[in-house]
This record gives C-alpha cells, sequence and structure tokens, in this order.
C-alpha cells in the first residue's frame, strides 16, 4: 500500500567541543573486512589480465566511514544527486533523532531513504519534514518493516506504483522515477527484505521487476538483509549477487553496516547500473540504530527544477527598535484619540497612529534563505556535544568492538 504526505543531556566547555572535534575529524580508517567478491579465481595479473577479475574494484574504491564534519568537509552535493538510508527501526522511536542529525548536514539531501519505519496508521502518521515530500509502504498483515522515501519538493517526480509493493513475509518497496529535462530520468527504489525470509523468492522479485527497467539510472537502496562479506559460504548469497550483476546492479557500499562487539555484516546497501567513478558513496558513523546509513552522491549535474532559495518577510525587532518604538509613542501626541468622540473612530485613529510607529521603527525586510530542516532551539550547544561524543564512542565501538568504550 503506497501513501503520500506533501506537504538531543550533558553540557560541554568550549575546550571539550574542540577536543570531541578533533577525536572525530582525526580517527583512523576502521579495520574492517570489505566486500570484494568475484567469481573468478585471480591469476598472474602482470601476464593474465582478465578485465572481469578487475572491474568490481574499479568501480568500487571510493567506499568509507565518515563523521558529520567530515563528511560536510569532504562531500559537497551542490548540482549533484544525493541519497541517504538509514535504517530507523521504528520512526515513532528516532525520527526526531534523525531529523536533527540531518540537519547538521551542511548541505540537504535531495533523497533520504529510510527501512524498518514500523508505521501504523492506527497510531498517526507524522513524521514530515520540511521541504520534503514524505512517501510510504507499509505492511498490511503484520507489524514492523515498511520503507518510506522524502523527496525533495524542488524534484519533479512519481511514484512508480507497478515497481511499489508490499509482499508478506517476504518485502516491501517503494519506487519513484525523477524527471529532469535534457536528462535520463533516474530511478530511485527503496526496499526491506525481511529477516529470514526466502532469498531465492526474494532474489527473483528483484531479477524480475528491474531487469525491465535497468535501461535507465537505477539506484535501488536499503536494508537487504543479506550479508554480502561472506558469499563465498554462503549459496544463495553468492546467487543473489550474481543475480544482481546480471542485470548490471552493483553494490556502491563495500564495508560493514552493522557492527557488534561479535560480529560485523553488510546488509545495507545502494545498488545502482551507473558504474562510472564520478560516484561517491560512503556510511555514517552515527548511532541511530543498529544499522549505519548508507548514502551516494552521484555527479551529474543534477540540477533542481525551481531555485534552491526561498523569500523570507520579517519584521526587525530588536532591543534598540523596541526602545525607539517605546518613545516614539512617549512622545507622540495623543489629542486626535483623546478628542473623538466616537469609540470605533478613537481606536481606528490609535490603530492607524500605532502601525505608523511600529513600520516606522520595525520595518518589515526580506531576507533569501536556502531552506534547511526545521531548526529546534531547545537543541543547545551542550546537547550538540553530548551527541557528537556519543558519536565517538560509538566510533570507537565499531573500531574495538568492546563493551569497554568510555570507561
Amino acid at each position: 500500500m503506497t501513501m503520500t504526505l506533501t506537504d538531543r543531556t550533558h553540557s560541554s566547555t568550549p575546550r571539550d567541543s574542540v577536543h570531541i572535534t578533533q577525536r572525530i575529524t582525526e580517527h583512523d580508517e576502521l579495520e574492517l573486512s570489505t566486500f570484494k567478491y568475484t567469481e573468478h579465481q585471480l591469476q598472474d595479473l602482470e601476464h593474465d589480465i582478465d578485465p572481469d577479475n578487475n572491474f568490481f574494484s574499479s568501480v568500487n574504491s571510493n567506499c568509507s566511514y565518515y563523521t558529520c564534519e567530515q563528511y560536510n568537509q569532504s562531500i559537497n552535493t551542490d548540482g549533484k544527486l544525493s541519497l541517504i538510508h538509514v535504517n530507523s527501526r521504528s520512526l515513532y522511536a528516532n525520527f526526531n533523532y534523525i531529523r536533527e542529525y540531518l540537519h547538521e548536514l551542511a548541505q540537504p539531501l535531495n533523497i533520504i531513504t529510510t527501512s524498518e519505519t514500523w508505521i501504523n496508521a492506527d497510531k498517526g502518521i507524522d513524521f514530515e519534514l520540511d521541504g520534503y515530500e514524505f512517501r510510504y509502504v507499509i505492511r498490511q498483515n503484520k507489524v514492523g518493516g515498511g520503507v518510506a522515501m522524502y523527496v525533495d519538493k524542488n524534484l519533479k517526480s512519481k511514484v512508480l506504483d507497478n515497481v511499489s509493493s508490499a509482499i508478506d513475509n517476504i518485502l516491501e518497496c517503494i519506487t519513484i522515477e525523477i524527471y529532469k529535462e535534457k536528462c535520463k530520468n533516474v530511478i530511485i527504489s527503496c526496499v526491506y527484505g525481511a529477516p529470514g525470509s526466502s532469498i531465492e523468492y526474494f532474489k527473483d522479485w528483484m531479477e524480475c521487476i528491474f531487469s525491465k527497467i535497468n535501461h535507465r539510472t537505477i539506484f535501488v537502496c536499503g536494508d537487504f538483509n543479506i550479508n554480502l562479506l561472506n558469499p563465498d559460504d554462503h549459496k544463495v548469497t553468492e546467487e543473489f549477487i550474481n543475480t544482481m550483476y546480471s542485470i548490471t546492479l552493483y553494490p556502491r557500499i563495500t564495508r560493514p553496516s552493522r557492527i557488534a562487539s561479535h560480529c560485523a555484516t553488510l546488509i545495507d546497501n545502494i545498488f545502482t547500473n551507473h558504474i562510472e567513478n564520478n560516484t561517491v558513496s560512503g556510511l555514517f558513523i552515527i548511532n541511530v540504530s543498529d544499522h549505519l546509513p548508507v548514502f551516494t552522491v552521484h555527479n551529474t549535474n543534477f540540477k533542481n527544477n525551481l531555485p534552491n532559495k526561498k523569500t523570507d518577510y520579517r519584521r526587525v525587532r530588536t532591543e534598540e527598535t523596541i526602545n525607539a518604538i517605546k518613545n516614539d509613542l512617549m512622545s507622540r501626541n495623543w489629542a486626535a484619540v483623546y478628542t473623538e468622540n466616537d469609540v470605533n473612530n478613537a481606536y481606528e485613529t490609535f490603530l492607524g497612529i500605532f502601525k505608523s510607529l511600529y513600520d516606522k521603527n520595525c520595518p518589515i525586510k526580506v531576507y533569501n534563505r536556502t531552506p534547511k530542516y526545521k531548526s529546534c532551539p531547545w537543541i543547545t550547544n551542550g546537547l550538540k556535544n553530548a551527541c557528537k561524543k556519543k558519536n565517538v564512542f560509538y566510533r570507537d565501538f565499531i573500531k574495538l568492538r568492546t563493551k569497554k568504550i568510555g570507561k
């Protein structure tokens, strides 16, 4: 069933903030297994060069872990198509945290997808983000699961109903097509594969659906619940990978996305048939759920259809302007009000004088701004630093995978 809706407790000193930021931005590369699957045996590459052996490594060499600060410093999304997938483990529990983390990004993302939304129509659905259209697919006969997508309102898009569905105990999927003048249309899908379901059925469904539309640029993101790190030890995983390769869909995420003290798995991914090296992909180090968010930035001169800037009209109300209007009101001659016998006329005279003084001292000015997520004034600098510190500990946990972090 497809739906559409349009439209953080500790304080820190400035010294602590600098220390936290340095620890985040200067961490070493995480030493974890990566996805390097090939169905061919590597030969002596100096004498026997098989292009199939080198194909995958040539298109997936730029997947890394990023803190928010590292992302803001190194990734530029201006004029590009940016996409993120977050396993939310219930929007009811984690929506506000996800929204605030996205707000920390220097540039808004075009497409925000999430799986395991756990949306239940009976509980109400209030998960909109300013500047985005909210679309989702939910389970019909079972709780949990579900997928959702936030699409930049500046993009012209529509939901593809024939590629959006919920299959009991197998998957949920929502798909949109983005239309751009003088550019090839882009198809984006968000998929959640139910844990413990039939991988055989799942891969057959993926092949049937996406083989029909892979002549266009496709990005298929989500939590597939299929660990790509050990395909040689698991036949159905190997078959799933080969099926995705057969329809020219290749994973952009090659590092573990779900990391615990006892294991690390790669089950969240973004598959695409765009294999040129002008796409940057990675994982965010943030403890939203037990999955790391994955992202990709696709360089295609993807300009918005509408201007990025919005116009705001606001009155200039400062302590100085308020004192100025008080002085004008006190020095004003109110004889015209006091001498008026008709109360309605007296009120209109008073109101006219007040408005003229208000407009004089507190004028309306025009502000051009780039639309961002709704700000939350209760998120203080102390709370932001506490959230950063939490993510530092989570990064250390990812790296060391021990429960003694922070002690």
